[in-house]
């Protein structure tokens, strides 16, 4: 599922979950029928790894909100770092996310 969605979107492509369980690809004009078997025959696996993704990426925003309390940053900052957190290629995400988590743990 990952080299799928590397692939694709090295060729220009969006794929994203939509209602949690439905692929959208963008642009979809654009996909070769072998494209379009690739993502039906490996959906499942490829949803999952989405909403693995998005769980990973929700964490993250928050994780980095910690350190936006710490350094009071501004609405516009934190603004700035959630662009940045969900701009974060997702293979480089869990390690920000780790970061973030020791550096700023959160408060019990």
């Amino acid at each position: 599922a990952a080299s799928i969605l590397e692939v694709l979107w090295a060729q220009g492509f969006t794929v994203s979950l939509v209602d949690n369980d439905r692929l959208a690809v963008s642009p979809s004009s654009k996909l070769h029928d072998t494209q379009r078997e690739l993502l039906r025959a490996n959906k499942a696996e490829i949803v999952a790894l989405l909403r693995d993704a998005k769980a990973t990426t929700d964490a993250l925003v928050k994780a980095a909100m910690r350190a936006c309390d710490h350094f009071n940053d501004s609405t516009a900052d934190r603004a700035d770092m959630k662009r940045e957190c969900i701009a974060t290629p997702l293979h480089l995400q869990a390690d920000l996310l780790n970061h973030f988590k020791k550096t700023y743990p959160q408060k019990s």
